[in-house]
């Protein structure tokens, strides 16, 4: 739930707003197109606001999972 006090976000997440609009910009259009299911979004979402960076796992999650949607269209 976010909270706003005198125009400011009050959710303990400040730190991470930058980084997740600028990361889930181009994940939103794979979710929107069908390439990437719920799981690997929930997979996704807590890596960006929990880690610095994806990890190497994740990173070949995503890989394979696109290239397989590819690959079946």
């Amino acid at each position: 739930m976010l909270y706003y006090f005198r125009g400011e976000l009050q959710n303990n997440y400040q730190y991470c707003v930058k980084k997740f609009i600028q990361e889930m910009e181009e994940i939103v259009v794979w979710l929107a197109e069908g390439k990437i299911n719920d799981n690997l979004l929930l997979e996704i979402i807590d890596s960006i606001i929990n880690e610095n960076e994806f990890s190497e796992s994740l990173k070949l999650n995503i890989i394979e999972t696109l290239w397989m949607n590819n690959y079946d269209n």
